[in-house]
């Protein structure tokens, strides 16, 4: 549980998760093929058509949790696999997810020349953004995450990428600007690198900074919250207890990565973890831009009172919520980091005791990155250093910093190029 959280974490600081609260239930509405084809912004085969109706009218009648999940490679061919009346939503999203890799590699329904994997498109009723839609219009002359900070006065440069912690399979491959960068680089420095996740030393720390006394929680929480997080947990086959053994805010980052992975997003295919592996087989120096621990207080050295809120917000279920994360990946794409770092923010902003959470998990928090960047830009080797989008936007995100401590700062298209 506590190696998860640990996970979890990682995806809070991306752009901050604790303020998106992504959606689990929206079994009330019935989703027609027309719907489906309408919010996917796609036109389905006829004989996906044909299979899909009757799988439809089934599912419309089933109760939650439950998931369809989708695969094609535009040629016709597809594959498709349901979940209904499972455990939970992750239970439900794997179930459908595995139930469609069998279709699509099962050689008697001719669809194992299907390459693109399946995704969750499904989820109660909620429709799940596919993954080729985020990259509907972009083109090589597109602004980009990427900028490259040169000092004039000594000729060194170093790139800067906002990442996204977590990823679909098939948002992939990145834009061209990502593998340019790192190909370029002589090492790679990371907000934290995924690598060391399973690190002994490191594991030990997470677990002392994320102890606490049970007594303290348990009188803390309200029964209410009690209640819905015992239930949350419950359907994971997760033990009750674990409410209390863990400080609240470290909790949340593990519903909110649960949660995450209803929707078909993980650590496995976000952009540090695919650039950490790359690194480590080809023998490129990694590096990492903060003590991982300054990351972790950011999230727990708050009084009880304020983590119990952070847990709540986690736990809540909101009607299309989860179209503020593909919202987030779309100005990712689009080198918007502006509009990510007020969108990842607004909910934390709207609450009095949440805001200080969000000032210090982002704009506190740049001021060490920029301190460790400037270290990399006094040296003639080149760094590549990759943080978390939410990092570069915003009127004391790390762009705007560099830029006025008299800094060249270029932001690159897709294909690389200055803009």
């Amino acid at each position: 549980m506590l190696k998860k959280c640990f996970k979890g974490l990682v995806l809070l600081t991306t752009a901050s998760l604790l303020s998106l609260v992504l959606t689990q239930a929206q079994a009330a509405k019935k989703i027609s093929l027309a719907d489906l084809e309408s919010e996917l912004e796609v036109t389905f085969p006829d004989a996906l058509k044909t299979e899909l109706t009757p799988i439809l009218e089934s599912y419309n009648k089933q109760k939650s949790p439950k998931a369809l999940a989708y695969a094609g490679n535009g040629s016709g061919y597809f594959a498709v696999g349901t979940s209904v009346k499972a455990r939970s939503h992750l239970a439900a999203a794997q179930a459908a997810t595995r139930a469609c890799d069998e279709y699509r590699t099962n050689t008697t329904n001719n669809n194992n020349n299907i390459v693109s994997p399946c995704e969750i498109v499904l989820l109660d009723n909620a429709v799940i953004k596919l993954g080729a839609a985020f990259k509907i219009g972009l083109t090589e002359k597109t602004p980009s995450s990427v900028w490259r900070i040169s000092d004039i006065s000594t000729n060194n440069s170093i790139y800067l990428a906002g990442t996204m912690h977590i990823l679909k399979p098939t948002l992939l491959p990145l834009p061209a600007v990502y593998d340019a960068i790192f190909h370029q680089a002589d090492r790679l420095a990371l907000e934290t690198n995924p690598l060391l996740f399973t690190d002994p030393k490191r594991i030990a720390k997470f677990q002392a900074i994320g102890s606490v006394n049970k007594k303290e929680v348990k009188d803390a929480m309200s029964r209410k919250l009690r209640k819905k997080a015992v239930k949350f947990l419950k359907s994971l086959g997760v033990a009750k207890d674990t409410v209390f053994s863990t400080s609240p805010s470290m909790l949340s980052t593990q519903i909110a990565s649960i949660k995450l992975s209803s929707l078909g997003y993980n650590i496995d295919t976000g952009v540090d973890a695919a650039y950490a592996r790359q690194a480590s087989v080809e023998g490129k120096a990694i590096l990492e831009v903060e003590d991982f621990e300054i990351a972790l207080a950011a999230l727990t050295d708050w009084p009880m009172s304020t983590q119990m809120k952070i847990l709540q917000q986690s736990l809540q279920e909101k009607k299309d919520q989860h179209k503020e994360l593909e919202q987030l990946i779309e100005h990712w794409l689009s080198g918007e980091i502006h509009q990510l770092y007020a969108l990842a923010r607004k909910d934390l902003d709207r609450d009095p005791d949440l805001k200080p959470i969000a000032d210090r998990l982002y704009d506190e928090r740049n001021l060490g990155m920029l301190d460790q960047i400037e270290i990399y830009l006094t040296h003639p080797e080149t760094t590549t250093v990759m943080v978390g989008a939410g990092h570069l936007g915003g009127p004391k995100g790390l762009v705007t910093l560099l830029t006025e401590r008299g800094y060249l700062v270029q932001q690159l298209n897709h294909a690389g190029e200055p803009i």
